[in-house]
């Protein structure tokens, strides 16, 4: 049997702690988990919730473990921490901290989401100098595309607000359909920017498994699927819960209320 430790988040427990609890402690808890049958921990309910979500003595804790553990080690706030692209050069060479930019990218032009005719919205990224020069005659400015100024990122940075500009006049005249195929057309990166509706809709999320479906009484209910995906344990969600008051009965019966009193409470609206 594997045993695997996994630091996700604060459970209830430990968590109320205002010191760290001792090393020593959190592997003599495992290991007697572990021997209980338990192949799955997870140990970020043994720290404080100050350090959340660092286990400052991780290796400790894992030399100690009788058995040898698979480890899969993740903080959410990583996953947003990778997609902040240049911010933290920017920090450590220059000591520049970026603030809000909106939807575009600072200093890789063009890239921004644009307004299409019908309401909805195409994010284009076209800042690679060839990328850029077939887009510019793909919505009808050549000129624009064979301007010496603009051959490079660094000219179109200088013009980011005319650009911008020439872009979105241009996508405010067609629907999104219709300015994907063009863009399409000419080999330049662009989407969609997709409301939840295209998500349940979208044939990739499907076929990953990440649209769960269910059923709640008498409706569908949509789920969002696990992730991270692990080959050997992929994970579903196996039970959407109890229906609102499905346990009312049994729970007041157990608290020494009979059919009477409990009809009377139902009566008066006081349970469901």
């Amino acid at each position: 049997m594997r045993l695997y430790v996994n630091d996700v988040a604060v459970r209830d427990g430990f968590q109320i702690e205002k010191v760290f609890v001792p090393t020593g402690t959190k592997i003599e808890l495992i290991n007697q988990l572990a021997r209980t049958g338990l192949h799955k921990i997870e140990v970020t309910s043994f720290v404080s919730p100050k350090v959340v979500p660092m286990l400052a003595d991780a290796e400790a804790v894992l030399a100690g473990i009788d058995r040898v553990p698979r480890v899969v080690y993740v903080a959410l706030y990583e996953a947003v921490f990778a997609m902040m692209e240049s911010m933290l050069p920017e920090y450590g060479m220059g000591g520049f901290v970026r603030e809000r930019s909106g939807a575009s990218l600072p200093g890789i032009v063009p890239s921004n989401t644009y307004p299409c005719r019908d309401g909805m919205y195409v994010v284009i990224g076209a800042n690679a100098d060839s990328i850029f020069r077939r887009m510019m005659r793909a919505i009808g400015r050549p000129d624009l595309a064979d301007d010496p100024s603009l051959a490079t990122n660094d000219g179109r940075v200088r013009r980011t607000e005319e650009l911008d500009t020439v872009i979105g006049d241009w996508t405010r005249e067609h629907d999104l359909d219709h300015v994907l195929r063009v863009l399409e057309g000419a080999e330049v990166p662009s989407g969609r920017i997709y409301s939840i509706a295209d998500i349940a809709a979208d044939l990739h999320y499907q076929a990953r498994g990440m649209i769960e479906r269910h059923r709640m009484g008498d409706a569908d209910l949509l789920l969002p699927g696990m992730v991270p995906k692990m080959s050997e344990t992929p994970g579903e969600t196996r039970w959407i819960g109890p229906r609102l008051g499905e346990h009312t009965d049994e729970v007041l019966a157990r608290l020494g209320y009979d059919e009477a009193q409990v009809a009377a409470l139902r009566g008066r609206g006081i349970v469901g």
